[in-house]
């Protein structure tokens, strides 16, 4: 299923951004394009590689397969903090440990030392 919802996914964003409805929406550079493209081939040679496990003799193809769904796995995982969608990580964590600063006592000090 979650496998289903990724290549859905993808493939709803890559149709929306080929055929903006606004045109007041940003341009995506090379690199969202290839993070798009990248997500649906995981996708894809993920089901393709679920689809070998059930022929009834292992087949050689499935050997490239794996390999191909493995290299784009781990481009996906490299290039993950240069993307846009590192934010999803960087933006709750940053967030977080400013929480965390302005709850603890030593804020409180800085704060009061600042004010002063």
């Amino acid at each position: 299923v979650a496998g289903l919802a990724l290549m859905y996914g993808s493939a709803i964003t890559i149709g929306r951004k080929l055929r903006p409805l606004d045109r007041t929406q940003p341009r995506m550079g090379p690199s969202d394009w290839l993070f798009l493209g990248l997500l649906f081939l995981v996708g894809l040679t993920g089901f393709a590689l679920e689809a070998m496990v059930y022929l009834p003799r292992g087949s050689a193809l499935g050997y490239g397969i794996f390999l191909t769904h493995v290299v784009l796995a781990m481009e996906l995982l490299v290039l993950f903090p240069f993307s846009k969608f590192g934010h999803a990580l960087y933006r709750p964590l940053a967030y977080g440990i400013y929480r965390f600063r302005m709850a603890s006592p030593a804020a409180d000090v800085a704060t009061d030392y600042v004010a002063e």
